[in-house]
């Protein structure tokens, strides 16, 4: 007893030497150098947390897109960098590093799903202001699910690569024992230090790609291990670790009412559940699975994601486009009916408040996302909002969807 008393407490204080010293090499090797690989024009976002670092790439007049990337150790709207250039040929491309990770600001805050949750309602409103498709991978998934419901006027469309975190959630649990070992600044950082360390970050790239230890590659890693490395990346991903990030969606993709895709990695299927054998998502369609890919299909196969997306993109595009309005005329030869003049009020004033505006009118147009075409605003108004840009705020007349649209060449923000 002894012996193993002796032997035990040998191993604990080997291994409480060797975190210090994990520790002590990650503070030398912090913060590492970090500039965005992705193309496009550097932007900050000044979010109620801190700055947003945001790359915007494609025409000004362009469908916007929202890129959402995952959150995890190193993560970074690195991962995104594929997609960019092709997907910019055809959409106005956003793509933020999400708060706490890559170039954004890394506060020493509770991180919540909520927090992502709110920046990406945040970064709709206030960025780009319009209508816009997300375009999410992994937990990113899960949020942008919430986001498309309770943001559906700036939401037209969701893209989900391979959403495995949508159906895993309900299945995980929270670890409050690693959430309360996280308070303590020191434990914390001896936490992410060992989680930091090559050999853990080579294993981890070479998980999300679904290839072998050894074929990582050399310049990825060395991404992963810079984003890693900034001051204050702890503090999100302990979170994440500690299951503060996670978000059941399983009962509000029932109430999705946006049209959605989802592209799978072949390999990333097996850690979940098909999508399509869900009757209650049904408004999501699946491309075909993308063979020898696994989590990270945007980056080992761009061109069949790309490919998936413009396909899925034109034929929604195709099934919003409205058909021309049957004109109903009456006939001279029956007579008109008789209207009791005291419904005469009601009837006018329903009829007031579902007309359409005739085409021509000088009023302002916005897209209204419920009705999926434009229409003539009601009670427009001139505001301005909070970032400076002048825009026109009403009403639809036809649903009573709030729309919205910026008055271009006003202090245009991109």
């Amino acid at each position: 007893m002894a012996v193993f008393l002796r032997r035990s407490l040998k191993l604990i204080f080997l291994a409480l030497v060797g975190a210090v010293l994990l520790t002590l090499r990650y503070i030398i090797k912090t913060p590492q150098p970090l500039k965005s690989i992705l193309p496009g024009k550097d932007h900050l976002y000044k979010w109620t947390y801190g700055h947003i670092f945001y790359k915007v790439l494609g025409e000004a007049d362009a469908p916007p897109l929202l890129l959402l990337h995952a959150p995890g150790i190193g993560a970074s709207s690195h991962t995104m960098h594929a997609l960019m250039e092709p997907l910019a040929r055809h959409f106005r491309v956003y793509a933020p590093d999400l708060a706490g990770f890559g170039l954004s600001d890394r506060p020493n805050m509770a991180y919540t799903a909520d927090t992502y949750i709110k920046l990406g309602h945040d970064f709709l409103v206030e960025v780009i202001g319009q209508p816009a498709m997300l375009l999410a991978s992994g937990l990113s998934c899960n949020y942008s699910i919430v986001i498309a419901r309770d943001t559906a006027e700036f939401c037209n469309g969701v893209v989900l690569l391979s959403p495995t975190a949508l159906f895993a959630q309900s299945e995980r649990k929270q670890r409050p024992w690693l959430a309360q070992l996280a308070k303590n600044p020191v434990v914390a950082l001896m936490l992410y230090s060992v989680l930091t360390t090559p050999f853990v970050l080579r294993a981890l790239v070479a998980r999300e790609d679904a290839t072998g230890y050894q074929d990582v590659a050399q310049a990825k890693l060395a991404y992963v291990s810079a984003a890693a490395h900034q001051l204050g990346a702890q503090h999100a991903v302990l979170a994440h670790l500690a299951g503060a990030l996670d978000l059941d969606v399983t009962d509000q993709l029932e109430r999705l009412t946006q049209p959605g895709l989802v592209i799978w990695g072949a390999n990333a299927l097996p850690h979940s559940r098909s999508i399509a054998s869900r009757s209650a998502v049904t408004q999501l369609k699946e491309a075909s699975p993308v063979y020898g890919a696994g989590m990270q299909v945007q980056e080992e196969c761009p061109d069949e994601v790309v490919a998936d997306i413009l396909a899925w993109h034109k034929e929604s595009e195709q099934e919003k486009a409205p058909a021309a309005p049957a004109l109903q005329e009456q006939s001279p030869a029956k007579e008109a009916p008789v209207v009791r003049e005291d419904v005469v009020p009601q009837v006018q004033e329903k009829q007031a408040a579902t007309s359409v505006p005739v085409a021509g009118s000088t009023e302002p147009e916005a897209y209204c996302v419920k009705c999926r075409q434009k229409r003539v605003m009601q009670n427009a108004a001139r505001i301005v909002t909070k970032n400076g840009r002048a825009a026109m705020e009403g009403r639809c007349p036809v649903c009573g969807t709030k729309l919205f649209r910026f008055i271009a060449g006003e202090k245009e923000k991109v």
